[in-house]
């Protein structure tokens, strides 16, 4: 079972209390690139990505994104939900990148069994806690890297985790415009990046395509190395 899979306290709250979670329990349904507007009804309770990758991030009043974390498959997605930690927390745009599904947990219920269980309350801290290390990371990486070490940095994590999820190797289904919302710059400044990339043997592309031919050198440039 899929919430078995996904919270590690399952099997130790009892079968009463997991009829609550899976009774509150709603799955629904996005397309790609569908926001996930901010409404009570799209981000009530606690949310774990069924299938698909949720992307994170904030918009400033100039309408620059600002990249924060992604969120994949098995994977709680809290710091953007209502409810949880009140109306004034701090919510960022939440996107679908491919065709997604979300189960969303009924707050009361979740607030309800994190106060009762201290086992989903230590859960829930935790998740917050990698929330946060990621959007830390992500404000590092904006004011510090290079496009270019950026670049190589998303395009060496994401290589990773889908090896994780999907058992693939090295070629990342992705768009130049894609990319530029993740890293947080233009489209054109993404594309001279990954020319320099591709002359120099580290990346080959194609529509829509990035395949890495030399990952060794692509992760010496991630870590601020020179290749």
């Amino acid at each position: 079972m899929f919430l078995a899979q996904c919270l590690p306290f399952w099997e130790d709250i009892g079968e009463q209390r997991r009829s609550m979670i899976v009774d509150s329990s709603i799955i629904r349904q996005y397309n790609p690139r569908e926001i996930i507007d901010s409404s009570a009804e799209n981000r009530q309770g606690f949310m774990l990505v069924w299938n698909g990758i949720i992307k994170n991030y904030i918009v400033s009043e100039e309408g620059e994104e600002i990249f924060l974390f992604t969120v994949a498959k098995n994977e709680p997605c809290v710091l953007a939900a209502r409810g949880l930690m009140g109306d004034s927390a701090f919510l960022p745009t939440i996107q679908a990148m491919g065709k997604s599904e979300i189960i969303c947990i009924n707050s009361d219920v979740w607030g309800l069994l994190a106060r009762q269980i201290p086992a989903v309350g230590n859960y829930m801290l935790k998740v917050l806690a990698s929330h946060m290390d990621k959007i830390l990371r992500a404000m590092d990486m904006q004011l510090f890297y290079s496009v270019e070490r950026r670049l190589a940095h998303f395009v060496v994590n994401e290589l990773r985790q889908q090896r994780i999820r999907e058992h693939q190797k090295n070629t990342l289904n992705i768009t130049h415009e894609e990319l530029a919302g993740f890293l947080g710059t233009a489209r054109e400044v993404v594309s001279r990046s990954i020319g320099r990339l591709k002359r120099r043997g580290i990346l080959q592309c194609c529509r829509g395509r990035i395949t890495v031919l030399d990952y060794d050198a692509l992760l010496e440039i991630s870590k601020g190395k020179s290749a």
